[in-house]
């Protein structure tokens, strides 16, 4: 994304990245289309649009003030909200320990939106909260793959709705004019913010759905979800790879999120419910 948006606009980069993504997988669900009943189709467009296409929308947005290493540490807030969306969506039993990590995750998200590397308030707060609303639609998602997709085979699942997202992504691609814009940079600086978005689509939205997907119901939306885990270290090695500035209050931020996940799927004081 950071990449792609030394040239293309957010809406551009966002749209591109779905039509990508929706290109690749387009194949599989041309085959499968008609083979799913109706009734699952609000679950795919829920899928579709809270899982990949309004979040896609809202971390270019956010990306443009913001580094990558703080948008993909509060991306790490997924499985929190997930929790969450079970309790109140699903009926799941809420522990002691799940509260404390729901907390302790909260502060740390606190720090990483408020303060900046230098240790001094962030000026572009705002923008943070829109990476904590991404997480918020990922849950929701998540949650509906488990509950309601659960018999659907992940390349199914992964296809249909990433495909439906495509067509309002192509036209809004389109009205946009990105021939336009990539003409107003210098050839080599344009091929490559077009050839990130196309890694950007290809693998971190097609080939990365299909295998979570598989994973959510192999094992346990919550589970599943935890795989971002490892989105924060990964972040924060590629900020510090791209001379981002990484400070203590980032840190601390980050190992406060992670320690609160770690609570939210521990399996201690389960019995103790609220």
């Amino acid at each position: 994304m950071k990449r792609g948006l030394v040239v293309f606009s957010p809406v551009q980069v966002a749209s591109m990245r779905l039509t990508f993504g929706g290109l690749a997988l387009l194949p599989i669900a041309l085959r499968h289309v008609r083979k799913e009943p109706l009734r699952k189709w609000p679950s795919f467009l829920i899928v579709g649009f809270l899982g990949n296409g309004i979040p896609a929308f809202l971390f270019t947005v956010a990306q443009m003030h913001l580094s990558s290493s703080v948008t993909g540490v509060l991306n790490a807030l997924t499985p929190l909200f997930t929790l969450m969306i079970g309790v109140w969506m699903f009926n799941q039993k809420l522990s002691v320990m799940k509260v404390a990590g729901v907390v302790t995750s909260l502060i740390g998200a606190l720090i990483l939106i408020l303060m900046n590397a230098n240790g001094g308030f962030q000026a572009d707060w705002r923008y943070g909260l829109l990476v904590v609303l991404a997480p918020v639609f990922y849950a929701i998602s998540v949650n509906t793959v488990r509950n309601k997709l659960a018999d659907t085979p992940p390349l199914v699942i992964s296809a249909l709705p990433i495909t439906a997202v495509m067509i309002p992504s192509l036209i809004m691609l389109i009205a946009s004019k990105p021939l336009d814009t990539f003409q107003q940079f210098e050839s080599n600086q344009a091929w490559t913010s077009l050839i990130c978005i196309l890694i950007l689509g290809l693998a971190g939205t097609a080939g990365s759905l299909i295998i979570f997907n598989r994973l959510i119901l192999a094992t346990s939306a919550l589970y599943a979800s935890s795989v971002t885990y490892l989105i924060p270290v990964v972040a924060m090695l590629w900020g510090w790879l791209d001379d981002e500035p990484v400070g203590i209050f980032q840190v601390i931020g980050m190992l406060a999120i992670l320690t609160g996940v770690y609570l939210v799927n521990s399996k201690r004081g389960e019995a103790k419910t609220v």
